[in-house]
């Protein structure tokens, strides 16, 4: 993944969305109702970080990070069929949970995740 901020400023690295387009292509094997849960709860962790604050979240973010694990080794060993695939959104994620530090980290791979999904779902001929 490439970096999160393209300057000491922080500002957000607009290649980030590029790469992502990229990247959606090489999961496109994955439900769209599992990108959808997965997509779902970064929103969800990143809503709670702004009311609550990155202290009390930050366990959580690692746990989500233990909890994708599980998904996607439970997905592989239920369906041989896309495991390449799936092996593809565990390095995604595993490159980006590395990367987070902060709270504005968490927000970048949330946007990211985001961009993602979407174009995952618009290169998938499936309903959600």
């Amino acid at each position: 993944m490439k970096k999160f901020y393209k300057d000491d400023n922080k500002t957000i690295n607009p290649e980030l969305i590029e790469e992502a387009e990229e990247n959606a292509g090489k999961i496109s094997g994955i439900s769209s109702t599992q990108m959808r849960r997965i997509f779902n709860q970064f929103k969800h962790l990143n809503s709670r970080i702004e009311k609550e604050g990155w202290e009390k979240i930050e366990p959580l973010v690692r746990l989500q990070k233990a909890q994708l694990e599980y998904t996607i080794k439970r997905a592989i060993n239920y369906n041989k069929k896309h495991e390449d695939q799936w092996g593809n959104l565990k390095k995604i994620l595993q490159d980006g949970f590395d990367r987070v530090k902060t709270a504005e980290d968490y927000k970048v791979l949330t946007m990211y995740i985001e961009a993602l999904y979407a174009y995952f779902y618009a290169n998938t001929n499936q309903k959600n």
